[in-house]
Parts: C-alpha cells; sequence; structure tokens
C-alpha cells in the first residue's frame, strides 16, 4: 500500500521563479476530513501542521515520492489529525544552496501566508463545513537546514539522515561504505558542461529544476542521484553550492555548523541516524550533535532569565542506532516500533503538542 493513501492530496504553488512553478503538497488525514464533517466533531479543533522537506543531497528528490516519506510520520499525523505538508525547492547545481535555501524558508512563510485559503479552496464543495483552524508558531521558526531562534520554539526532526558538510570537510572525499567502485568524476563534469550549454542556449539564464526522481521504482539510482554519489565520492559536493551571499558572522547561513556557533538556536529536535549508513556516514552527525552541546544550541539548554537550564534529554535527542540509511523510513507506529522510535514519538508529542501522557 502507499503511505500516502490515508491522506487527501491538493497540490499547490508556492512561489514562481522565472515563469516555473514551484510546488508544494498538502496532504489532509482523509480521517480528518470525516470528522470534519461529521455534524457532532468540533470544528474549531485546531490542526497541527508537519512541514516536510524531501532528501537528495540537494541534487534531487521530489516532494510526492512517497517511498521517502517515513511511515512513522504519516501514522503520526494521522494520529493527531496534522496536515503534512511537502514541498519542492529548486535543485542543485542548476541553482545555488542559497537559492535552495530561499525556497524552504518561503515554503514555510507560504504555511502563514497561502495554506488557509488552499484548504478553503480545496474543499469548499464539501457539503459540510470544513473550515481549518491551524496550530503555527508565532513568530515564524526558521526550516529545518537554517533553523533560528523562536521565542515559541517547534520540535524538530530528521528523519532522512544527513552529515551536514562543513567548509573544512566539505572537499573531503566521502568514505564509500558500500562496496562498489567510486563512481567516475567525469559524470559531474559532464553536468556542468550541459548545463553551461543550456544557459548560453537560454540567453544567460540558468535552467531550474526543482522535481527529479533519484531512484527507479524498483529502487535502483537513477543518473541524479549516481551524479550525487560522485560529488561526495570525490570531495566535490562544495562546487555546486555556488557563492555564500554574506559570511558575516550571524549572517552566513549555507552551514549549519556556522550558524550554531554565530548563536541560532534549534527548536527541540530527535536526530536519527543509523551506524551502518554508507550514504551519509554517522561520523558527521556525530561531530554536528556535539558541537549542538557544545554551544548549548537547542532551546531550552540554557538559562532564561525567570526559567532554568533543562537537562539534554528534554529538549534533544540523539538517536545512533543500528542500521542503514533510511533506518526508520519504514518503521510503523501500530506496536511493532523499536524502543527508541516509541521514546523519540513521545518526546516529539510533548513537545510539539503538549501531549500530558507523553514521558520526557
Amino acid at each position: 500500500m502507499n503511505r500516502l493513501d490515508p491522506f487527501s492530496i491538493t497540490t499547490h504553488v508556492f512561489k514562481t521563479v522565472e515563469d516555473h512553478p514551484i510546488k508544494i503538497d498538502v496532504c489532509v488525514p482523509k480521517s480528518t476530513l470525516e470528522k470534519r464533517r461529521s455534524s457532532s466533531h468540533a470544528t474549531n479543533a485546531k490542526c497541527p501542521i508537519i512541514l516536510r522537506y524531501h532528501a537528495g543531497w540537494l541534487f534531487g528528490g521530489q516532494r510526492d515520492y512517497p517511498n521517502w516519506f517515513a511511515q512513522w510520520v504519516c501514522d503520526l499525523a494521522v494520529k493527531h489529525d496534522a496536515i503534512l505538508v511537502s514541498a519542492d525547492y529548486r535543485l542543485l547545481p542548476e541553482a545555488t544552496c542559497e537559492e535552495a535555501l530561499d525556497d524552504i524558508m518561503d515554503a514555510y512563510i507560504w504555511l502563514s501566508t497561502g495554506l488557509s485559503d488552499a484548504l478553503k479552496s480545496s474543499y469548499k464543495d464539501s457539503p459540510s463545513d470544513l473550515s481549518f483552524l491551524i496550530n503555527l508558531p508565532i513568530p515564524p521558526l526558521r526550516p529545518l537546514r537554517n533553523p533560528n531562534q523562536s521565542p515559541n520554539p517547534e520540535p524538530y526532526t530528521p528523519n532522512s539522515p544527513t552529515s551536514p558538510s562543513a567548509p573544512h570537510t566539505g572537499h573531503n572525499p566521502t568514505p564509500n561504505k558500500s562496496g562498489t567502485p567510486p563512481t567516475p568524476l567525469t559524470l559531474i563534469t559532464s553536468l556542468f558542461t550541459s548545463i553551461s550549454h543550456s544557459t548560453a542556449l537560454n540567453n544567460g539564464k540558468r535552467p531550474i529544476v526543482s522535481n527529479i526522481p533519484m531512484v527507479s521504482p524498483t529502487g535502483q539510482f537513477l543518473e541524479r542521484a549516481i551524479i550525487a554519489t560522485a560529488a561526495e565520492q570525490h570531495g566535490r559536493t562544495l562546487d555546486f553550492f555556488g557563492p555564500e551571499r554574506d559570511t558575516r558572522p550571524g549572517k552566513r547561513r549555507v552551514f549549519p555548523e556556522d550558524r550554531i556557533v554565530d548563536g541560532r538556536v534549534l527548536p527541540p529536535v530527535v536526530f536519527i541516524h543509523g551506524t551502518e549508513d554508507s550514504i551519509a556516514p554517522v561520523e558527521g552527525m556525530d561531530l554536528f550533535v556535539e558541537l549542538v552541546r557544545k554551544h548549548k544550541a537547542v532551546a531550552g539548554m540554557k538559562e532564561e532569565e525567570g526559567g532554568r537550564e533543562r537537562e539534554e534529554g528534554e529538549v534533544m535527542r540523539y538517536c545512533r542506532v543500528p542500521g542503514e540509511h533510511f533506518v526508520a523510513t519504514d518503521m510503523k507506529l501500530d506496536g511493532s516500533e523499536p524502543g527508541w522510535l516509541r521514546d523519540s514519538v513521545e518526546f516529539l508529542e510533548a513537545n510539539w503538542l503538549g501531549v500530558k501522557s507523553a514521558r520526557l
């Protein structure tokens, strides 16, 4: 079964760049719609939001590829009548990393500026009142890859593991744990040549790509994923990023490590990473988590005026668990999930929804 089958999905354009629409999917649990169609259900109940950005090294991926939606996150959305929102963004190397981050931020802003109208227009023909009250943090919280301070932080979980690429590590080749021969470097140079040719034919305008498959229906890597793998293996990933707009402390944003050093603070967070990850080695996450600990870079870790300094376990969990890259993607919340995932979900529920029965 498609893990998105329990959802009613509508597609919207949240921004347009040079006539190229960048899309976002709004996934409402069908069970939530049924509840709101029932006259006995209070229509003023707020719907929490889960905002998801797809994986793919920033080089590829699709907002609507169901196999990369974590099953347990889908289960969590259905359980709590949460609206699951999944956004595309401009992809490297046609775009720069800064442009991708622009889209990631704009998708978050759209939750406040466009989601309500999108829901009204999508369900306006229903015979019943399907008005939604949306539970959003105010003021807006920066999105996943570049979190900022917020007095009302919402928890975040990177459920598709990545290893942060700091400036001092981004040009180091990634160890090839898969046992396969290294991917030829010529794949990278050929792509840059193709982009340059397309740009020249289009009066200097670079092509825009915001949705491209990384794997085949049978799970095999497609060209885009192979190129991303080659960039990692040969230490050329940063060649795709493009320039950073502002490298001053407090203004730089491309590398999460820089933002942590500059004083940015994560919301309550769960990191999940497989120790046998052959795509994004766990050592990268180890270094990032240690940096977060060093700077107490999670909301509540530092003593606030009139408050107390919270213990790490109250605001952050690091699940360093046996498994490959998509270690938790297929796990269900049906009682078969491992204890560490069950505890992580309870942590998220406590910080996200204030569920009284959740344990910290």
